[in-house]
């Protein structure tokens, strides 16, 4: 008997839940490439990922801070490190004159190897019309990363993807024979996400429609052959 090649793809929506009510009736999640966007680690606690994306820098670091990349594979986009050697604080404060900058995982400094950095301007939030609201604007922030963390760097699609579109890409070029897709409830007109710490109006439907787009390009090239089962709410 052939054995089903499965990957389990799982996103921030509402509709992830449903994998823990999977495991606990059967165990055949635990054949399935499982990969997993932003911190959905912190709400599906029954699910071992293979990998983790994120795409946006305010959720990397995050995802840095939790020391989720100590013990587990990440791929972040747009990531490129700075060697620990380049430090300094007169070099920061350059980048960004006149912003305050801020450590954002203070504590990890001394296991540190490199770092990244992100700056907000005030101009960010006035185009963002409100929606961004974790971080300050016109601010700078330092992520410390601590040696080994197991962080690769992924290919952009494009500046305007979201993390969904590049987990979607991971499962299409698994040449997988079943993809079962969790947490991606945009498709099915609910637009409600734990990312929403991250994002005001998250539940909008503007947002959502963007994410669908995105969506659609990555599935065409999805494999025919490939069954792809859409879980929603």
């Amino acid at each position: 008997m052939m054995m089903t090649k499965r990957c389990i793809v799982i996103g921030n929506g509402p509709s992830r839940k449903l994998l823990e009510r999977e495991e606990s009736k059967q165990k055949s999640i635990i054949s399935a490439y499982t990969i997993g966007c932003n911190r959905v680690y912190s709400g599906v606690a029954a699910v071992s990922l293979d990998v983790l994306l994120a795409a946006d820098p305010w959720c990397q670091f995050d995802v840095v801070r939790d020391e989720y990349p100590r013990k587990n594979r990440c791929k972040f986009i747009r990531w490129n490190p700075i060697p620990i050697e380049v430090y300094s604080k007169e070099f920061v404060q350059s980048m960004c004159p006149d912003y305050e900058v801020i450590e954002h995982n203070p504590e990890q400094k001394k296991y540190a190897d490199s770092w990244m950095f992100y700056a907000t301007s005030k101009e960010d939030f006035e185009n963002a019309k409100g929606s961004i609201e974790y971080w300050k604007p016109n601010c700078g922030y330092v992520c410390w990363i601590p040696a080994g963390y197991q962080i690769d760097i992924e290919e952009m699609i494009d500046p305007a993807a979201p993390t969904g579109a590049y987990a979607l890409r991971e499962a299409v070029n698994g040449k997988y024979d079943k993809i079962d897709v969790y947490g991606f409830d945009s498709i099915a007109g609910n637009f409600k996400s734990s990312t929403k710490d991250y994002y005001k109006k998250h539940e909008t439907e503007k947002m959502g429609l963007d994410f669908i787009k995105w969506y659609d390009i990555i599935m065409e090239d999805c494999p025919k052959t490939t069954e792809v089962i859409w879980h929603t709410l």
